[in-house]
């Protein structure tokens, strides 16, 4: 089964790492340019037990034995996910998709290597730039 995940952030990852373990093929598309750090504001993961990777730098950056840095844990995941298979695309929207027979055709415009059009099994979308209204936009709350 061939699945798109859309968003960098670690609701997708957590998506991700089920559908590889689970041996289906595994797209990530983001609009940033590096995956691994997706949030500009300082962030801290109290428990990494709860994340189901492997982490770490060689210079310790990732935390201390009862913290550690979002942007480190994101980065660390991103490898681990690429090392387990996934497969990575940076610097692309997407600018159409269309559901058919219970499959979706995602048409993709960017600087990423998806270029084109590509039919998923399955699309699960966890970034909030594709939603509308913005959930960050307390005008329409």
């Amino acid at each position: 089964m061939k699945i798109l995940i859309v968003g960098a952030g670690i609701v997708a990852y957590g998506c991700a790492y089920s559908a590889i373990s689970e041996g289906h093929e595994v797209h990530v598309v983001d609009h940033s340019i590096e995956f691994g750090l997706p949030n500009v504001w300082p962030s801290v993961l109290l428990d990494h037990q709860s994340i189901p990777l492997s982490f770490s730098t060689d210079q310790g950056f990732e935390g201390t034995s009862s913290a550690y840095r979002h942007e480190w844990i994101m980065k660390g995941m991103s490898i681990e996910l690429a090392k387990l298979g996934v497969q990575f695309c940076h610097r692309t929207r997407i600018i159409s998709k269309k559901k058919s027979e219970g499959r979706f055709n995602v048409t993709f415009i960017g600087a990423g290597q998806f270029t084109g059009s590509t039919v998923y099994d399955h699309l699960i979308d966890t970034c909030l730039l594709y939603t509308s209204p913005s959930p960050r936009d307390l005008s329409t709350s």
